[in-house]
């Protein structure tokens, strides 16, 4: 295991409880690359979702949005006070 990931345990510590973390769902697969929105480049508003296209780098100009990552967002209400991200 890398250094850093698995368990951490607080015991030892002077005044602090016995605390365990453990690797969860956080952590990606072997193979597994996670992308991120960087800025919001478009936002498409419908009668009840809210659609935002977000690319994974910050582009300088329009060329540079050749060949990037762009993230589509889905943002809708199936009941009130619960939002639905896809």
């Amino acid at each position: 295991m890398a250094p850093g990931l698995g368990r951490t345990s607080m015991a030892g510590v002077r005044g602090a409880r016995t605390h365990e973390v453990q690797d969860g769902y956080w952590l990606l697969r072997d193979g597994v690359r996670a992308f991120h929105p960087a800025v919001v480049h478009r936002v498409t508003a419908a009668e009840d979702t809210l659609t935002v296209l977000a690319p994974t780098v910050a582009p300088q100009d329009r060329s540079e949005m050749h060949d990037l990552v762009a993230l589509t967002i889905e943002l809708s209400s199936p009941t009130v006070d619960v939002i639905r991200v896809r």
